[in-house]
């Protein structure tokens, strides 16, 4: 999570070909390593994560917000590029799902 964070590239290589760590591991505050490395732009670490299939619908503890929300947010100068696009879809496809199914219950 740490190299995601400071946006190490080699370091967070090297730890994900080891396949030992846990990659969904949530800090205090509830983030993830994708969610630090999309909120930061790091698109590199962020395509590795997300070849090793991180869950992409993990959210925070405090905005609540997943790393495709987090992306699109902090995008504002143009640092994630079209690789975190699929991101993006996934988790808006699930939300727009949940509100649906709950709206037809109701």
């Amino acid at each position: 999570m740490l190299a995601a964070r400071d946006g190490s590239k080699d370091i967070a290589e090297l730890l994900l070909s080891t396949q030992q760590c846990d990659l969904d591991t949530q800090n205090m505050y509830g983030k993830t390593a994708l969610i630090y490395a999309a909120n930061r732009g790091y698109k590199d670490i962020a395509e590795a994560l997300l070849r090793c299939n991180c869950d992409v619908d993990i959210e925070d503890y405090g905005s609540h917000l997943d790393a495709a929300t987090h992306a699109a947010y902090e995008d504002h100068c143009g640092r994630l590029t079209q690789s975190l696009t699929h991101l993006l879809t996934h988790s808006l496809t699930h939300s727009l799902t949940h509100s649906l199914t709950h709206s037809l219950r109701n």
